[in-house]
């Protein structure tokens, strides 16, 4: 017996047993398939939900440090003012001492820093 391709161009498979069992074979390689595609699917929906919980969280992290960063920038604005506005009420002939609940513990002499 010699064996060749069909002469019209058609695939062929050549089996031992019978065309319902190679059948039933690709069935059994879909359902194999359906599962290993289930099975990565939930577990690119798991990266996905992981890494948009870390951006999210990232984020929100870094809107509370500008807001942050923001605040400490007013507050500093606020006490140059401040500092600028005592300076021209020394100048005026006031006395030059710092309020008591702004001055530094440690050296008296000077505003707190924090």
């Amino acid at each position: 017996v010699k064996l060749q391709p069909p002469s019209d161009g058609k695939s062929y498979f050549l089996i031992r047993n019978s065309v319902s069992s190679l059948v039933h074979e690709y069935e059994d390689s879909r359902s194999v398939t359906k599962v290993f595609l289930g099975i990565f699917a939930g577990l690119g929906v798991f990266i996905l939900g992981w890494s948009a919980w870390k951006y999210y969280k990232k984020s929100k992290s870094e809107r509370e440090l500008r807001g942050n960063q923001d605040t400490l920038a007013s507050i500093r604005q606020g006490r140059r003012d401040r500092a600028a506005r005592d300076i021209t009420e020394d100048n005026n002939d006031h006395n030059g001492d710092i309020a008591r609940n702004i001055s530094c513990v440690v050296c008296l002499g000077a505003e707190r820093e924090v």
